[in-house]
């Protein structure tokens, strides 16, 4: 840059002589002599590089956090995928244990809520069995509890309801299963119902 003014400098002061604009050439190296300072800025700030400059503050907003960029970049959107794909595959399990139980209860709920039923029901015969006139025998009693237990739903044959008559007690046992379709297994629970009416 020092060469280049000199040369020009030389240049003016020939042609200074010859013409007006040699004149004018050399009043303007005279300026630009004069200012090194303000020409130097000029021509560094010229060669500065631009930068981008970001409001005070910028990084509070932010919430203190960079962007991560390259290895570390993928890696960390690698295991965010990872993270969302897991809490999918939590919440699958999580909706087909629900629907398993739900499906269970549906099945279950109504096989033990009709055997409490029926269980109430030959509560009912063996203690008022004998107290009406005529007086049931083992038979009618038998004939009594198996039309209860149809009209629940209850698949109880004739010959499983034992009724015992003695001197004014009555004694009934039932025993019957009721097979569960579970969709995966195939449940048969047992059912043992008794009554009498010894405490009256």
């Amino acid at each position: 840059m020092e060469r280049l003014r000199a040369d020009c400098w030389a240049a003016a002061q020939r042609g200074a002589s010859n013409d007006g604009t040699g004149r004018k050439l050399a009043t303007a190296m005279k300026w630009y002599s004069v200012w090194p300072g303000f020409t130097a800025a000029f021509t560094h700030r010229e060669q500065e590089p631009l930068r981008h400059h970001r409001p005070a503050g910028w990084r509070a907003r932010l919430g203190g956090k960079r962007r991560t960029g390259g290895r570390a970049g993928t890696m960390d959107r690698a295991n965010q995928i990872g993270e969302r794909g897991g809490s999918k595959f939590n919440l699958i399990v999580t909706l087909l244990i629900l629907g398993a139980m739900v499906f269970g209860a549906v099945k279950v709920v109504p096989v033990y809520f009709a055997n409490y039923q029926f269980q109430d029901a030959i509560e009912s015969e063996s203690r008022f069995a004998l107290t009406g006139y005529p007086k049931k025998n083992a038979d009618d009693i038998r004939d009594d509890i198996y039309k209860k237990a149809q009209e629940l739903g209850i698949p109880v044959k004739p010959d499983s309801i034992q009724v015992v008559v003695g001197n004014g007690t009555v004694d009934i046992a039932v025993s019957y299963s009721v097979p569960i379709d579970l969709a995966v297994y195939q449940w048969t629970p047992q059912f043992h119902p008794h009554a009498d009416n010894h405490s009256i």
